[in-house]
């Protein structure tokens, strides 16, 4: 624990239990004001120190809050607002402290990741390339072949596309017949890139083609990042498409979510055409 953060802790609950004890007790309006002011210190080493900390800490603060159950004054509807208090201080010292405990194991887990990639000295030998189906993904491809001199690694050429189309058209003949065809044309746009790539020096016995498809709430990024953590895959390639900051938030970017979740290194190549 953060016995810095702790120690402020404790000074923040004995300053608001000094003046809270020295308000008359006819001035019950002020003692509301502050039993909520407890709420402070408990979020705060919450906050800092993960949900033990904050629920000790709401467990101090109930303690030094116990006397003003017996004021003379108190009524039964002030002791109610006492034990409902009470009860905010330990969920203000679980959940602000939950936050902080799950945000330290994803940060301890990346961490851990960019250990793992940084401590590898075979080099990249298995690459996911993602293609979209789309001009970006061949100048990919073109990137790719001049970027990387080792034509020894193994290829995944992995394409995605949307099995469930029947609410984009009127009948479902419609709807299968538009899926065969994107599934015919993503097939043979990923096996032109795996021409490519045997054409210029890398083994065709490497290189695999893949394809997924994608129904209800999935996305082409979880596809992706399914691939990736079953394939083992020392890098992921993927065409990045321009967007707006307001088309990003709306649509979603695939490169971004990639990058953001990846365990692997990505490399996005940039384009600004169709």
């Amino acid at each position: 624990m953060n016995k810095e953060k702790i120690k402020h802790g404790i000074a923040m609950i004995a300053g608001i239990a000094l003046f809270h004890y020295l308000l008359p007790r006819e001035l019950l309006s002020l003692h509301i004001l502050f039993r909520f002011l407890y709420l402070v210190p408990v979020a705060y080493v919450a906050f800092y120190t993960g949900r033990k900390g904050g629920l000790l800490t709401a467990l101090a603060v109930t303690v030094v809050f116990l006397p003003h159950f017996f004021m003379a004054t108190a009524t039964q509807e002030f002791i109610a607002g006492n034990i409902g208090a009470i009860i905010l201080f330990f969920l203000a010292g679980f959940f602000v402290g939950n936050f902080r405990d799950v945000s330290e194991r994803e940060i301890l887990k990346r961490q851990e990741q960019r250990q793992i990639i940084s401590a590898s000295k075979d080099g990249i030998r298995s690459i996911l390339f993602y293609s979209d189906n789309t001009q970006l993904s061949s100048a990919a491809a073109e990137w790719f072949i001049s970027f990387f001199a080792d034509r020894t690694m193994s290829v995944c050429l992995l394409s995605i596309y949307n099995e469930d189309e029947t609410d984009s058209f009127p009948t479902e003949e419609s709807a299968r017949e538009h899926v065969s065809h994107i599934k015919t044309e993503s097939r043979q746009h990923v096996e032109n890139i795996r021409q490519k790539l045997i054409s210029n020096g890398f083994e065709a016995a490497k290189i695999v083609t893949k394809q997924m498809p994608i129904t209800g709430n999935s996305s082409i990024s979880d596809k992706i990042l399914d691939e990736v953590k079953e394939g083992g895959y020392d890098l992921v390639l993927l065409p990045k498409h321009p967007k707006t900051h307001t088309q990003e938030f709306m649509f979603g970017d695939t490169a971004i979510q990639v990058m953001r979740k990846a365990s692997v290194p990505v490399l996005s190549v940039k384009g600004t055409f169709e």
